[in-house]
C-alpha cells in the first residue's frame, strides 16, 4: 500500500457515511474564500458542508525478525480528516455537526477494509480530536478534526 492508497481508502468510507457533503481526498485550497467555499456548498441542504482527508505525518520504525532474518519497515501514517459545516444557531447546527463527526469516526473504526489485518499491517482507533467553531475563509464553521493512523508494513 501507498500514501495515496491508504488516502483512497479513507475518501471512500468517509463519502459513504450519509450526509457528510463533498468529500476531498486532499486539503482543497483556491485564492478567494468565496471559490473555497464553492467547493463545500451543499446543494440538497443548502448549507457548508464537507470534508477532506488533509495532511499526513509519518513516522517509521526499522524492524527485523530474528527467526528468518527478514527485515522491514513499519510506516505510521497519521491522517487528519476535517470537517466543515456551516454553523447557525438557530438551527442548533453544532448537535448536527458533533453527531456527523461521530458517524464518520465510527465509520471509520468498524471499516473491515482499515481493520481487516489484511490491507494494512495495523489501524488505529479514529479519534475525533478538535470540534470546535472556527472562523473559515470569513465564515463561522464547526470545525470538525478526526486523528486516523495507519500503520503500513513495507519490506
Amino acid at each position: 500500500m501507498s500514501q495515496a492508497s491508504i488516502r483512497a481508502a479513507l475518501n471512500t468510507i468517509v463519502d459513504g457515511v450519509t450526509g457528510t457533503g463533498n468529500v476531498y481526498d486532499y486539503r482543497r485550497w483556491a485564492v478567494l474564500y468565496d471559490d473555497v467555499l464553492s467547493k463545500f456548498k451543499d446543494g440538497t441542504a443548502g448549507t457548508l458542508l464537507g470534508f477532506v482527508i488533509g495532511e499526513a505525518t509519518s513516522s517509521n520504525e526499522r524492524i527485523s525478525f530474528r527467526t528468518s532474518g527478514d527485515a522491514g519497515t513499519l510506516c505510521t501514517w497519521t491522517f487528519k480528516i476535517i470537517m466543515y459545516y456551516g454553523a447557525k444557531d438557530a438551527d442548533a447546527t453544532m448537535k448536527t455537526a458533533e453527531t456527523l463527526i461521530e458517524s464518520v469516526a465510527t465509520a471509520l473504526n468498524s471499516s473491515s477494509t482499515l481493520h481487516d489485518g489484511q490491507t494494512f499491517y495495523h489501524a488505529g482507533l479514529a479519534n475525533v480530536s478538535i470540534f470546535e467553531l472556527r472562523d473559515w475563509c470569513n465564515t463561522l464553521v464547526h470545525y470538525g478534526q478526526i486523528d486516523q493512523a495507519i500503520t503500513e508494513y513495507m519490506t
